[in-house]
């Protein structure tokens, strides 16, 4: 079932598709004035697999006939055999094929499609590394293909190191360049992603940790152009200021480890600004008696989600302002599903949104802050005006000025949220 909204959020069309078993859905592809479905089918009789792509409007009413796109005589129809992304500009997908001996994370075939699903261009990424490894995160820019890569180093009988290596593929040039994200005294964990359209520059942001550690010392940086060969990194170390804010002069080693680092922000001076959670988890090992007399053990997880710390660095390095957002969202065996925030942002500022829980309430809270550090917050809906509870930490921005969040209210069900500004 696919559901097209208008702008206004009102019902635009809803239609059913894939009605066969034998049919599965990869991937339903956006494009500026129409989507494309693509799906697989899979004949077993024949031991055969193929891949279609069904252009629709956006009234969903279907474009011309399907596009086969692919097919494979093979025994090995497992439900992961296709991966499908889609350029940031919306013009472009990549299809990547898994062989029959793989997984989705090396030994690929590759499928260039343009907006119409027409095929522009086949190629393979193979990589040559000993250890297994785990491919994710994949995007396509400027015909670039770049993927998180992931594995685990031995060092020594009974430590392993987890490693991250940035994978950027030229589709023009056919060059592959293995970009490490660590050092011979460092390691960093998963960090974000994000593109920079005034430098035009893939950026990676994490936390940096000593290799025999797991206490985070201060934010990494890798930038990798789009448009010319180069590549740069940095790691500015946590300044005393901003550690005294966050824990307080008497913090403990503990107290490091419930940093979380959330997202990055591009300033226009070149900039940036960090964004990063407090947050832990309480495990509790209980034990129970039955009416019966029979004795069981079980675990509570407590899930404390706290302050929002967001950082603004100047271009050297030096802080240029901090700002704190108080927040205690306490959740019971939900993987904090109502907690954390959301975060949109604008030309003169960003938006935080979160839901209040500390009181019991289901308020959504949001919080703006300006260039310069000034902010505000106060109730941005009242939880007896929503009949439910929002999901601000699935929350996606759509535009410049728009937000879309998730909702499960109590009588309607599902929802969407929409905030504009």
């Amino acid at each position: 079932m696919i559901t097209a909204l208008r702008h206004d959020m009102k019902l635009k069309g809803r239609n059913e598709f894939l009605n066969s078993s034998k049919e599965s859905l990869e991937k339903i592809v956006l494009f500026d004035n129409w989507l494309a479905m693509l799906y697989s089918v899979r004949d077993k009789k024949a031991d055969k697999i193929s891949l279609y792509a069904k252009m629709l409007d956006p009234d969903l009413k279907p474009i011309g006939e399907d596009k086969l796109i692919f097919t494979k005589n093979t025994n090995d129809l497992r439900t992961d055999f296709f991966d499908v992304i889609t350029s940031r500009d919306r013009k472009e997908v990549m299809v990547m094929i898994a062989s029959s001996n793989d997984s989705m994370h090396n030994n690929l075939q590759l499928i260039l499609l343009d907006n119409n699903c027409n095929i522009k261009k086949k190629d393979k990424l193979q990589i040559d590394l000993d250890e297994d490894f785990e491919l994710k995160r994949e995007m396509l820019i400027d015909g670039t293909f770049f993927a998180m890569l992931s594995y685990s180093r031995k060092d020594g009988l009974f430590k392993k190191q987890k490693l991250k290596i940035l994978v950027e593929k030229s589709l023009d040039s056919n060059k592959l360049v293995l970009h490490e994200l660590y050092g011979d005294n460092f390691l960093t964990n998963k960090g974000t992603l994000s593109y920079d359209n005034s430098s035009r520059s893939l950026n990676f942001t994490s936390f940096y940790y000593a290799d025999d550690t797991t206490k985070p010392e201060g934010f990494y940086q890798y930038h990798v152009s789009t448009v010319k060969d180069s590549a740069n990194e940095r790691k500015l170390v946590f300044n005393p200021m901003f550690m005294n804010e966050v824990f307080g002069r008497a913090r403990s080693t503990s107290d490091l480890k419930t940093l979380y680092f959330m997202k990055a922000v591009k300033r226009s001076d070149g900039g940036d600004i960090f964004i990063c959670e407090r947050k832990e988890i309480d495990e509790q090992q209980l034990d129970d008696v039955s009416i019966y007399g029979v004795q069981s053990s079980y675990v509570r997880y407590y899930y404390y989600f706290y302050e929002i710390s967001v950082l603004s660095v100047n271009p050297d390095g030096s802080i240029d302002w901090h700002k704190i957002i108080k927040k205690e969202q306490i959740s019971l065996n939900d993987e904090g599903y109502y907690s954390s925030f959301g975060v949109q942002v604008l030309d003169k500022k960003l938006c935080l949104i979160y839901n209040d829980l500390s009181r019991k309430s289901s308020n959504i809270m949001l919080y703006q802050v300006k260039p310069t550090g000034q902010s505000d917050g106060d109730i941005f809906i009242k939880g007896g005006d929503l009949d439910g509870y929002a999901i601000p930490k699935e929350s996606i921005q759509v535009s410049s000025n728009e937000l879309l969040v998730p909702v499960i209210k109590l009588r309607e069900g599902f929802t969407i949220l929409k905030l504009q500004y």
